[in-house]
């Protein structure tokens, strides 16, 4: 009997800090909608946090999207709907008449100073967004640069400044293709008989790099590698950034993966 009376006793408890529970909730909700009714100040305060709520809900989830894994040769694609006309700048034009120089050979060149801007791009089924768009935490990219000089191990780390297409005549050949500026961080200089900690880790691991962004690069949007997340850290008592590479770490990764497992 002790039992089923201190069993029944509990039950009652529980009974009754579940019904204050639901009391406590029903009267904060209600207290809740008569201030966002009356008060204005909260009025605006809310309406701003749920802006930026609803923002970050509508941005690409970096690293957590299978369509790159799935198709990784799915085609670079922009919306063409929301392009406006810009001009190039001397320094963003030059670096671009140098990379189609490169890539169309000896091909006799009309390059138009203006093109079209474009607020994303999805590449290989991820979006990227410029530093200044609403999105504007996919724009820090790794990146394979047009000429790849100032570098040891072929990549690079950036922030997107401009997303265009752009529409030229090679040899008499009308061609459109999609182009990224960038800018870029300096690679770290670091002393002699020291490495770079994380580069033992391979592409995964990412690299260290000065903090500073500055040097302007033009690339394909093809040369985009991957997103990438931006940390400070101090080595060897020097200031700088680790670069990590989010997203994928690449096709050929993948396809070993899936060798192994068959």
């Amino acid at each position: 009997m002790s039992c089923t009376g201190q069993v029944l006793f509990d039950l009652r408890i529980s009974a009754g800090e579940l019904e204050s529970t639901f009391m406590k909730t029903s009267s904060r909700n209600a207290n809740l909608r008569a201030i966002l009714a009356d008060d204005e100040t909260v009025q605006q305060t809310v309406h701003e946090m749920m802006t930026a709520m609803k923002s970050v809900e509508d941005e690409d989830v970096r690293g957590f999207r299978l369509a790159s894994l799935l198709e990784p040769d799915q085609p670079v694609f922009g919306d063409e709907s929301c392009t406006k006309s810009i001009q190039l700048g001397e320094e963003e034009y030059q670096l671009l008449y140098e990379l189609l120089k490169r890539t169309s050979g000896n091909k006799p060149l009309i390059l138009p100073h203006h093109a079209r801007s474009l607020e994303q791009l999805s590449i290989r089924g991820m979006s990227y967004d410029t530093l200044h768009g609403r999105n504007f935490r996919d724009s820090n990219i790794i990146f394979q640069p047009g000429e790849p000089r100032l570098t040891i191990h072929g990549q690079r780390a950036g922030a997107i400044d401009t997303i265009f297409q752009y529409q030229y005549s090679a040899d008499g050949e009308q061609k459109t293709d999609y182009y990224i500026s960038i800018r870029a961080h300096f690679p770290l200089a670091l002393p002699a008989g020291t490495t770079d900690p994380y580069r033992k880790y391979g592409f995964a691991g990412g690299f260290l790099c000065k903090p500073e962004i500055s040097e302007l690069h033009v690339i394909n949007a093809s040369n985009v590698i991957s997103h990438c997340s931006v940390a400070r850290v101090r080595v060897i008592g020097e200031d700088c950034i680790h670069v990590l590479p989010l997203d994928r770490v690449g096709k050929k990764f993948m396809l070993a993966l899936l060798y192994t497992h068959h």
